[in-house]
């Protein structure tokens, strides 16, 4: 009971909040199924192109280098971001579009509905689409991410992990991956 009643609690405490973060699921669903299928079929480098972000991968990289299958990726450390909000004072108008421009505390708050919309199908989606299209909706909010791939030993195979870096700091992550994880991307 608990609960819902926080859920109706917050819901009454800002509808509009609420209606905007369903949207943002909704949108984080749609190109976490776009990118997923364009990881498979064309890779890092190009999936990047697509959502509009700054490629991680240089031009010079060898044949192939940009494909990174997920059936590969062991996403040992699976994003965790607080409970937050946003205050009604970073709301402007850009263009004829409404927009709120981020802040820290609003990237945490895109992470944790990304981290929602993900697990929102019986095999959730990994860390590089998660990332991915946080990375895409941060860029549409103003905010420069970095993201960081990283890998470690495990057992008989190679683990990796996906990040985002806002300001030199992993959003959404419960600790910093790059202190467990050697960073490959990027250099």
């Amino acid at each position: 009971m608990g609960w819902w009643s926080s859920k109706l609690a917050r819901l009454a405490a800002d509808p509009g909040q609420a209606l905007r973060d369903g949207l943002t699921v909704a949108t984080a669903r749609f190109w976490l199924g776009v990118t997923s299928v364009a990881l498979r079929v064309s890779g890092l480098r190009r999936t990047q192109r697509l959502l509009g972000l700054p490629t991680t991968i240089e031009s010079g990289e060898p044949a192939g280098a940009s494909r990174f299958p997920s059936s590969q990726i062991l996403c040992s450390t699976p994003p965790v971001a607080p409970e937050v909000s946003i205050a009604a004072s970073n709301a402007t108008r850009t263009g004829d579009r409404f927009r709120v421009i981020a802040t820290g505390n609003e990237s945490e708050r895109l992470s944790r509905l990304v981290g929602f919309a993900a697990r929102l199908r019986p095999r959730p989606f990994t860390c590089l689409p998660r990332s991915l299209v946080l990375q895409r909706l941060l860029l549409w909010r103003g905010v420069a991410a970095t993201m960081r791939i990283g890998v470690r030993p495990a057992r008989d195979r190679v683990a990796a992990h996906a990040w985002l870096e806002v300001d030199g700091r992993p959003v959404g992550e419960r600790s910093d991956p790059g202190q467990s994880f050697a960073v490959l991307l990027p250099e």
